[in-house]
């Protein structure tokens, strides 16, 4: 470990500077390895057809071990749309679910709003408030 403050930035920034060598190194091998999975998961779905569901899938390979591939759908929410669809839903004589239980509410602290609360606002609401350190970020310029 370095003596002085000046020796561990230093001793930071050479780190930091190994480090972007690595990652430049490194994105040929993530990208090939997207690739491949990408591919794995095209072949498994034509293996498997109308087996191949949604969540994960296991595929028995030759030497005994399973392949698990996750099959994952990623569902956003048109929030423009939420209207016409509550209307359609509701029209529906039969309706498995309430159509508020379809959605979630993700609740998040606005910062810039928080800014402006009064400290005895601020106490009030902080019940509510988990706090914890975030990740630091150092540049050296």
């Amino acid at each position: 470990m370095a003596e002085t403050f000046e020796e561990y930035v230093a001793e930071w920034d050479t780190l930091v500077a190994q480090l972007e060598v690595f990652k430049k190194q490194m994105k040929p091998l993530v990208e090939k390895e997207m690739e491949m999975r990408r591919a794995i998961h095209r072949q498994i779905a034509a293996a498997m057809g109308d087996l191949f569901k949604e969540g994960m899938n296991n595929y028995p390979m030759p030497d005994g071990r399973k392949l698990k591939v996750q099959n994952g759908i990623k569902r956003e929410i048109d929030t423009s749309m939420i209207s016409a669809a509550r209307e359609a839903y509701e029209r529906l004589n039969f309706r498995d679910v309430p159509f508020d239980d379809l959605l979630r509410t993700k609740y998040e602290l606005s910062k810039v709003d928080w800014n402006k609360v009064s400290v005895e606002g601020k106490a009030a609401v902080s019940v509510m408030i988990t706090s914890k350190p975030d990740t630091p970020s150092v540049v050296l310029d």
